[in-house]
């Protein structure tokens, strides 16, 4: 899948980067109503709601509860679909284990294309190992591209791939 690394993609994406919010502003104060855990409706349109909260700077708020809705369901799902899933406890755990313990989990494929598709990160992806050396000649390790295991597994069978054919 082909990368659009043009400027004006990036400075489109850029230009709209809260969307479907107007400004920072806004998402700030829909994160604030709904994270860790959503407020109440009634709590949500007092403080996100522009002239039911005095402290909102005009521009900044929402104009009515059903607007702030709106914006929040047009947030597009990143990295695939959350699903439930649940582990059991063992026949030898012990007795103060729960039986059942819930988590919730995406597609890592999924999240992967959505961080490979987003020409925003894309300038700093690295996708060949690179060795890395700093002035006295000393090999610097940071990152897994600047490891040996990714050489290893990379290059280096290109090299005996060559040796041989």
């Amino acid at each position: 899948m082909p990368l659009p690394n043009t400027a004006d993609a990036t400075d489109a994406l850029t230009a709209h980067i809260y969307w479907p919010f107007d400004n920072q502003a806004q998402w700030e104060l829909a994160y604030w109503a709904m994270f860790p855990k959503p407020l109440s409706a009634r709590r949500i349109r007092d403080g996100v709601v522009e002239g039911r909260a005095s402290w909102i700077r005009e521009g900044c708020g929402f104009t009515n509860l059903a607007d702030f809705k709106r914006r929040c369901a047009a947030i597009p799902a990143k990295g695939g679909q959350w699903r439930q899933g649940f582990v059991t406890r063992g026949v030898d755990a012990a007795s103060w284990q729960p039986a059942q313990v819930e988590f919730w989990k995406r597609d890592a494929l999924e999240v992967l294309k959505d961080m490979v598709g987003d020409v925003r990160v894309a300038p700093n992806m690295t996708w060949s190992p690179k060795k890395l050396y700093n002035a006295d000649r000393t090999r610097l390790y940071g990152e897994l591209w600047s490891g040996d295991w990714w050489w290893n597994k990379q290059v280096f069978p290109l090299k005996i791939g060559l040796m041989y054919s």
